[in-house]
């Protein structure tokens, strides 16, 4: 194998990624998540009255997990190191895939780093029980029998808005659709913004984003909320979880190309699939 060949595979092999899967089962109504990592699967299902329930179906894995921490803790006993301040050895995920390092022994990243000009090894006496990191999934089940929505996104749209928030956005989107004939219930916290309509924010234009350091807030925030991507939930999202209607924080937020973005921004990849509502599950 040509040396060019074997630094593609080891750059895979030193990469990471999250996955999120779902398999939906139209005859049985059953859903099924997998998940890997810290992305996460939220779904919005209406309830016999009309209001929606929120339904987390994959928790993040991560050293913040408690579920984690037990089989981190039970796998590697007496490794203190292994899991500090919510991450394991400096890793926020505890599963994933790729991730090289936290899989193999020192002695196989030494010899590596030989070979291939690759990262220092981990401190050997940190690194005693690989692997830390491990790919397999954790399934949950669930049967669909009510209208509702799933939504599928990265870290970047959870860590700036709950998951409550996200479903309670997306009820807004149904009900804004210029064809909805059926009132959509909303929860108590959000009812407010059908009888008060939403004014358009006026900035000055002297906002200093160094704010975003200290008193301002660059999470969602209710008042900031705008409706105006009607043809992609999505979009309607991203655009509310990075700033809404403050144009010059989204602006901002959305300037920014990798690999300078993370320090505003986490990564964000959403998906919205509806089921049981036939003007929209096609």
């Amino acid at each position: 194998m040509a040396l060019e060949e074997k630094i593609r595979y080891m750059q895979i092999a030193m990469s990471w990624s999250c996955a999120l899967l779902i398999l939906y089962n139209a005859m049985t109504n059953t859903l099924y998540t997998a998940c890997t990592g810290d992305s996460r699967g939220v779904l919005g299902q209406q309830n016999s009255d009309g209001t929606w329930a929120v339904v987390t179906l994959s928790k993040d894995q991560t050293g913040d997990n408690e579920e984690e921490i037990a089989r981190l803790q039970q796998e590697h006993p007496n490794e203190e190191a292994a899991i500090k301040n919510g991450k394991v050895l400096g890793m926020t995920v505890s599963c994933a895939f790729g991730d090289f390092p936290w899989k193999s022994s020192y002695d196989t990243q030494l010899e590596l780093g030989k070979r291939f000009f690759t990262r220092r090894p981990m401190e050997k006496s940190e690194n005693l029980t690989p692997p830390y990191l491990i790919a397999k999934p954790v399934v949950t089940v669930r049967k669909l029998e009510l209208q509702s929505f799933l939504i599928l996104a990265t870290d970047g749209l959870w860590e700036v808005c709950t998951n409550r928030e996200v479903v309670d956005l997306v009820v807004r989107w149904l009900e804004a659709q210029p064809d909805s004939t059926k009132e959509m219930k909303m929860t108590p916290m959000t009812v407010w913004w059908k009888s008060e309509p939403q004014q358009e924010a006026n900035y000055a234009p002297e906002f200093d984003f160094l704010q975003r350091w200290n008193e301002f807030d660059v999470r969602f925030r209710e008042e900031r909320t705008v409706i105006q991507d009607l043809n992609n939930v999505a979009v309607h999202l991203l655009r509310n979880a990075c700033g809404g209607n403050h144009r010059e924080l989204l602006a901002g937020k959305l300037a920014f190309q990798p690999p300078y973005s993370r320090a505003v921004r986490d990564d964000m990849t959403i998906q919205v699939i509806f089921f049981n509502m036939p003007d929209l599950s096609r």
